[in-house]
């Protein structure tokens, strides 16, 4: 397995706080789903001690994801996991971690999950004789699925109560 997707399944038991992006389009709105576009999403977690309503922000961390065309036409996700959200714009808090505050504060579009603990990260995708290639992450919170998936242009996501399917001939690959 690759060293981006064993700290991806790292994330299990941290908080989603949000999924932060300079361009973030709702396209369907539905009660029990959100289909969005993002250009490049930014996946913001905290380790926090404590409980819900009185927690402490131990660390947090970034998740950018994007994608590529390969040769051969499909499309395979890549994760880059970092300590700020770069690229986009953001103020760094000078006393981070007091009063439930993160050190950075990014000043784009933003969604915050309904429910924030990460019970299980999910990668799909194709595999050869040479490597593995994820076309699709799926984050698993308490109350909704979040699913990933490169398309030409803009990401698109998925937030939904129900577990998605998974397009075309794609396996589990962790």
């Amino acid at each position: 397995m690759k060293q981006e997707w064993i700290e991806l399944k790292k994330l299990e038991g941290l908080s989603l706080n949000s999924i932060d992006s300079q361009r973030m389009i709702i396209v369907d709105r539905k009660k029990e789903q959100f289909y969005l576009l993002i250009d490049q999403p930014i996946l913001c977690w905290i380790d926090v001690a404590g409980e819900e309503d009185n927690f402490k922000i131990i660390s947090e961390g970034y998740v950018r994801l994007e994608w590529y065309e390969r040769e051969d036409g499909n499309d395979t996700l890549l994760v880059h996991h970092q300590t700020t959200p770069d690229p986009l714009n953001y103020m760094t808090d000078l006393n981070p971690y007091e009063n439930q505050r993160k050190k950075y504060n990014t000043l784009t579009s933003s969604y915050s999950p309904l429910s924030r603990t990460i019970l299980d990260v999910r990668g799909y995708g194709e595999s050869n004789e040479e490597d593995e290639y994820m076309t699709d992450l799926v984050i698993k919170t308490e109350k909704e699925y979040i699913h990933f998936s490169p398309a030409p242009g803009l990401m698109d996501v998925w937030i939904s109560d129900d577990e998605p399917v998974i397009r075309g001939v794609f396996k589990r690959l962790f």
